[in-house]
């Protein structure tokens, strides 16, 4: 019984000074904290510091821009063949067939069908082959817009047509059927601008 009344005092002797000596510890430990530790190695870049963002100032409202106003397109005139002086004066069956073409064009194509109106050979009357190279502009304005306007600008359709001429306003047709570029080609050559012989 002895022996375990002395073990016990002596427990609580060391218990206590152990617990002394920890509260010193703790105590100075408060007062003077030690340093934290860093996981970074000795040379690593210091760590990001925060910095916070300018907040943007809002732009002033502007007023709205006032609304354009439309301008109005001029209406193209329209296309009259009813004036032309053979239409008034009877009409043949080459003319017929011709004031035919020209109101189709006049409604496919109205800037080729008012050239082509302008022309004296149109004025004047239509012949065969005059009737003919409507025919085949009218034909290709309706597929080929621009390229038909490239041929009544031709300098040897704005007097008259001839059966040569007719004939190439044909062939024109037929090539720009297939091959566009071709065509346009055709109608580059100096000896082709200039004038169409049988030749």
């Amino acid at each position: 019984m002895r022996f375990v009344t002395i073990s016990i005092a002596l427990f609580l002797l060391v218990a206590a000074v152990g617990a002394g000596y920890g509260l010193g510890i703790l105590t100075e430990a408060i007062e003077t904290p030690w340093p934290l530790q860093s996981d970074s190695p000795p040379n690593a870049a210091p760590a990001p510091t925060y910095t916070p963002r300018p907040v943007p100032t809002p732009e002033p409202t502007r007023a709205p821009l006032p609304t354009p106003t439309s301008v109005p397109t001029p209406t193209p005139t329209p296309v009259s063949i009813a004036r032309l002086p053979w239409v008034a004066d009877g009409i043949d069956e080459s003319e017929r067939a011709a004031a035919r073409e020209l109101s189709t064009l006049a409604e496919t194509n109205p800037p080729v069908a008012r050239i082509l109106l302008e022309r004296p050979w149109v004025a004047d009357g239509v012949t065969g082959p005059e009737k003919a190279a409507i025919e085949r502009i009218n034909d290709i304005g309706y597929d080929l817009p621009t390229f038909a306007r490239e041929i009544v600008e031709l300098p040897w359709l704005v007097d008259d047509v001839t059966q040569p001429e007719s004939k190439t306003v044909e062939i024109l047709w037929e090539v720009s059927d297939k091959d566009l570029t071709l065509a346009e080609g055709i109608i580059s050559f100096p000896w082709l601008a200039d004038g169409v012989t049988q030749t």
